[in-house]
């Protein structure tokens, strides 16, 4: 009794390559997708890194370090702590002597700052977009110390203040002007809070 031989069918063509386009799509929709949620963390990491800075700063200066180079306690000098913004750049964190007895402008003098080291965690094409306190525009940069026992703020050169009692920093991709790749650092000049946000755009033309 003769048994017919069963005939395999196999995949066409067409069909080889439909199941390879859908792979292919697959692929590259995984690879954009990772590409935009690494974008986000790193932006994300360098806004942290900023409010880090800041808060440093302000906690350090509550803290009353100060410079003992006299080597005596009576000639110790307490120390002001501070940064400066760049727009294109980033944070620089500064520190310098507390004058008391300045009689005018900022008791915590810029031209005797010195940088302090430390490891800023940002990318390089990670900087500043736009920079305002007060509710005024900061043009290019900045520098803010806070001075001792209360850290309280000042500016070398003293802006016009209004109500809205805050410095806001947008930092963002160099390359990109969307406002989704932008981060917002908010700091309350009377609570001393400083917030973390994704940028929301206010203008109103």
């Amino acid at each position: 009794m003769k048994q017919g031989l069963s005939k395999k069918k196999g995949f066409t063509l067409v069909e080889i390559l439909i199941v390879l386009g859908v792979i292919s799509m697959v692929v590259l929709l995984g690879v954009s997708s990772y590409g935009v949620a690494r974008k986000k963390v790193k932006l994300d990491i360098a806004a942290n890194s900023l409010h880090s800075s800041i808060v440093e700063a302000r906690e350090k200066t509550r803290a009353g370090y100060y410079d003992s180079g006299s080597g005596t306690v009576t000639g110790a000098s307490s120390l002001c702590f501070g940064f400066s913004l760049t727009e294109g750049g980033f944070i620089q964190s500064l520190y310098t002597p507390y004058d008391r007895l300045a009689a005018k402008g900022s008791r915590c003098p810029l031209n005797d700052a010195l940088p302090v080291t430390k490891q800023i965690n940002r990318e390089s094409d990670i900087v500043i977009k736009n920079i305002q306190l007060y509710g005024n525009e900061v043009s290019d940069s900045i520098t803010l110390f806070f001075a001792p026992p209360d850290a309280r703020i000042e500016v070398e050169e003293p802006l016009i203040t209004t109500d809205e009692a805050k410095m806001t920093v947008v930092i963002g991709y160099e390359d990109s002007d969307s406002d989704l790749d932008k981060r917002q650092v908010i700091f309350d000049l009377l609570t001393g809070n400083v917030n973390t946000q994704t940028y929301t755009n206010n203008d109103t033309n």
